[in-house]
């Protein structure tokens, strides 16, 4: 476990930038050592890596993603804001929930699920596969249309890197449901909110946005609205934005999509491979 003394949060990129590197240099000798028959310093260096992912995990900033629309709370999450190559975004996170280091929300929120815009910018991951979803915000209609009360709101977040992060957080008024039930956040594959439980490549994301808006089951915050404000403002800033309808999978410099109602072929992960 890390001490509390590695738990001071990193002050800017330039210090998060430099943890990454000491952790994959140290990742780096793990073939050498393995192909040379160390066993047991292979053993040590991994034990020092999920030391390090833990502290990672314990530095990163708990950032305000979203508000309530019915009790106005705001919804505070740790949040890598700096780039992919942060464990975060691959949930390399040495066993630790995200929820252990976050405030417990308000009774009224369910799930964080989100979108991840390149801007036009080339991919840059890390080591582990990152699966940030769509570059564009969507909602999946069976969990609003679950019950009537539920209602998504989107906000935006610009990443150091260039991209932008598209927080989509779910809120309801029903009591069947309970924050204790959640096992998921942004970057899981698999959803349990209680009795619902799925995988999201299997659940067909809605990328037309403006008939919820009209229906009251979509709010917003406003773009680079730090104070995450649920917006008054009767245009909608997130219809029809440019970006991939597509899920996108990084690793590294290198990027493939899938659309998220749609097995993987095996010929794309073939292809994939291929490349690396």
């Amino acid at each position: 476990m890390a001490d509390d003394t590695q738990a001071r949060p990193f002050s800017g990129y330039q210090e998060w930038s430099q943890f990454l590197n000491k952790y994959y240099e140290i990742d780096d000798q793990i073939d050498t050592l393995w192909k040379e028959g160390k066993k047991e310093e292979v053993k040590k260096i991994r034990n020092i890596l999920d030391e390090l992912r833990e502290e990672y995990i314990r530095r990163l900033p708990v950032l305000p993603l979203s508000r309530c629309p019915f009790c106005g709370s705001l919804f505070k999450f740790l949040f890598d804001p700096w780039g992919l190559e942060g464990f975060w975004w691959n949930n390399w996170g040495g066993g630790i929930s995200h929820w252990d280091y976050s405030p417990k929300p308000c009774k009224h929120f369910i799930l964080l699920l989100g979108a991840l815009n390149l801007n036009g910018l080339p991919p840059k991951g890390g080591k582990g596969e990152c699966r940030p979803g769509p570059e564009i915000p969507y909602v999946i209609a069976r969990i609003l249309n679950a019950h009537r009360s539920r209602v998504a709101v989107i906000s935006s977040i610009p990443i150091h890197n260039g991209y932008t992060a598209y927080p989509i957080a779910y809120f309801t008024r029903e009591w069947s449901v309970s924050v204790g039930s959640i096992t998921a956040h942004w970057m899981y594959e698999t959803i349990n909110i209680g009795a619902y439980w799925t995988d999201k490549p299997e659940d067909v994301f809605d990328y037309e946005l403006l008939p919820w808006v009209q229906k009251g089951k979509i709010k917003w915050i406003e773009p680079n609205d730090e104070t995450c404000t649920i917006s008054n403002n009767p245009k909608f800033p997130y219809a029809n934005l440019p970006g991939r309808r597509k899920e996108l999978i990084i690793r590294e410099d290198k990027l493939r999509t899938v659309y998220i109602d749609e097995p993987i072929q095996m010929d794309e992960i073939w292809s994939y491979l291929k490349k690396k």
